[in-house]
């Protein structure tokens, strides 16, 4: 298992912290933790079955920047 950090501008509610969550756990997150303060979202998966870049990928698509 593989723990993933990534830092989000853009989230401001709890419905962009569940949007990034149900984004992530599509395409196969094990969990997912957003922290609306710290602007962080962190995603614990397996190592074969997603990786970081198409992870910030797909959160980009729903409008917010990761750095």
């Amino acid at each position: 298992m593989t723990k993933t950090v990534l830092h989000v501008e853009g989230m401001s509610c709890k419905s962009c912290a569940a949007k990034i969550e149900q984004a992530c756990k599509a395409l196969g997150a094990k969990k997912v933790q957003v922290d609306l303060v710290q602007k962080q979202v962190e995603i614990e998966h397996d190592t074969n079955s997603l990786e970081a870049i198409p992870l910030k990928e797909h959160i980009e698509r729903l409008g917010y920047k990761v750095g």
